[in-house]
């Protein structure tokens, strides 16, 4: 961008100055002539060589174009740039910071315990706010430190305010009361463990049972009497079998936001923009400041990661892929302390672009169900006795 400089001059016989300058080499990029004045367009080194000419005639810079306009106008407006930028680290800042902490909970006694669980780990008024991992690996701490006392608990952030949810575990004082109880299985399935604590076990582990099946009774037997009924309590665990389909385009796309994210003062001048370090990311801006005058903006973003994938599938490349997303699916339907055994490819086949894929696992799972013993299954099984 070449630097050009508009000059008014006036004074008595200025043609003669405009052949001096002519005659000293200095180029006229644009000439206008008026009653008592020229207005006359140089370039950057010729503005400095009439600069260096001494003379009555009066020089007057009308206009800057180009770097030089650019230059003048950062000189002169370097404290207010200065003093903008200082302004926005302030706010960036202060932005990351605590300013207070409310817990929502009536007690008072565990607003004070928790208080406490979060200085120790650094979450305090007047202190930085923690990542994301770290905001979770806090929560997880307070829960397993509080575990007699909370039963869940969740930092929520709004502006520089920590808002802590918390629900208090409440104990039941009539816990070991309860109705008469049967534990029945809840799907066919292999008997592999049985863990009971009340009750009496009505089956055996390497026993196949059906849905609805009697585990561990509350009915006491002597000698095929009922001498006594009481809450049956226990688990059992057993193989059970799952079939799972995956349906897949042969070109997959998906792109998912992580969890993970940061916050940054950005700048845009001319075609440059800041970028997150993030490898995958979508963003999103806030204005600061937008300049009419210069070619620059400021803008306070948001950088969310994202996790790509993009893959082409054929019948010999999908394996992987389909039993990941078949887990996946099955995952969110088992118990957390269910088990996936074996997992293998069933059958496999093309429709039209898309593949279809059947998935087997074999899972120890908790079949553990909770069925009240009512007074007519009584009845009648006294009936049957008679």
């Amino acid at each position: 961008m070449i630097s050009k400089y508009k000059l008014k001059i006036s004074g008595k016989n200025i043609d003669y100055f405009i052949h001096l300058l002519i005659s000293k080499g200095i180029k006229i990029l644009e000439l206008a002539k008026y009653q008592d004045y020229f207005i006359i367009v140089v370039d950057l080194e010729d503005y400095k060589k009439i600069k260096k000419i001494k003379t009555s005639y009066k020089i007057t810079v009308l206009r800057i174009y180009g770097v030089s306009h650019l230059k003048n106008i950062f000189n002169n407006y370097l404290s207010f740039i200065i003093c903008f930028f200082i302004c926005c680290i302030l706010i960036f800042l202060t932005s990351c910071m605590i300013f207070d902490i409310e817990i929502i909970t009536s007690s008072k006694t565990l607003t004070k315990q928790i208080l406490e669980d979060l200085k120790v780990r650094g979450v305090y008024k007047y202190q930085f706010k923690v990542g994301y991992n770290r905001k979770n690996q806090i929560i997880k701490e307070i829960l397993a430190e509080e575990k007699d006392t909370i039963e869940w608990l969740e930092i929520e952030e709004v502006g520089t305010k920590y808002i802590i949810n918390v629900v208090e575990r409440v104990k039941n004082k009539d816990e070991d009361k309860c109705t008469p109880t049967n534990i029945v299985a809840k799907k066919d399935a292999f008997v592999t463990q049985i863990e009971a604590t009340s009750g009496e076990v009505m089956t055996a582990i390497n026993r196949s049972v059906k849905k609805g099946d009697v585990l561990i009774s509350g009915n006491i037997f002597n000698k095929e009497e009922i001498v006594s009924t009481r809450c049956a309590k226990g688990r059992v665990f057993g193989e059970v079998w799952y079939q799972v389909y995956v349906d897949l385009p042969k070109h997959y796309h998906e792109e998912n936001v992580t969890g993970r994210s940061s916050k940054s003062l950005g700048v845009e001048f001319f075609n440059f923009k800041s970028k997150s370090s993030y490898k995958t990311y979508k963003s999103k801006d806030i204005n600061i400041l937008n300049s009419k005058i210069l070619p620059i903006r400021f803008y306070y973003t948001t950088y969310m990661e994202t996790k790509v994938i993009d893959k082409n599938f054929t019948l010999e490349n999908v394996d992987s892929y389909a039993i990941e997303v078949a887990e996946a699916k099955l995952i969110n339907k088992l118990g957390k302390d269910d088990k996936i055994l074996h997992k293998k490819i069933l059958k496999k086949e093309v429709k039209d672009s898309r593949i279809i894929i059947g998935v087997f696992f074999k899972v120890r799972e908790d079949i553990t169900k909770i069925e009240e013993i009512s007074i007519d299954d009584l009845n009648k099984y006294m009936q049957e006795e008679e």
